[in-house]
């Protein structure tokens, strides 16, 4: 059985690594000593983690893995999305769920839904990010996820 967190939490908790610098394959949220360092996936995976997200019993944390190729390779992100989050309609998305993202070169990329559009660690600007869902990032949506709480 699996419901959904409320929104805010998950606002609250994502909003709490606004600024913490990009870092391939990282997973430390910045704080007074120092920047941190976080990748997109990494984000999703240690709000799912604060949040108390879980798959199986168990937290999502815990399929965290942090080899994965620094390069394009279509698929392998969506892949561990199929595993441990449940897949939504565009329709029935919202606020708190996850926005999954293809590039033209295979990148792959995710995001959190948040009342002013997504909170993702953007490469661009090199940390955690919120901004606006723009026409730029809409026409790269290829799919929907939601943290999953098992009881």
């Amino acid at each position: 059985m699996s419901e959904k967190i409320g929104s805010s939490e998950v606002l609250v908790v994502a909003r709490k690594w606004i600024g913490t610098r990009f870092h391939f394959a990282a997973r430390v949220r910045k704080n007074s000593g120092n920047a941190g360092g976080i990748d997109c996936i990494g984000l999703v995976i240690k709000v799912g983690e604060d949040i108390g997200a879980s798959f199986n019993g168990r937290n999502i944390a815990s399929y965290d893995y942090l080899t994965y190729s620094k390069y394009p390779n279509r698929g392998e992100m969506r892949e561990f999305l199929d595993s441990y989050f449940l897949k939504m309609s565009a329709t029935s998305t919202g606020i708190g769920d996850l926005i999954y993202f293809n590039f033209p070169n295979g990148l792959e990329h995710i995001a959190i839904a948040s009342d002013l559009g997504i909170i993702h660690c953007c490469l661009e600007a090199r940390s955690v990010v919120e901004h606006q869902l723009n026409s730029y990032w809409k026409e790269k949506i290829i799919g929907f996820y939601r943290y999953n709480f098992e009881f």
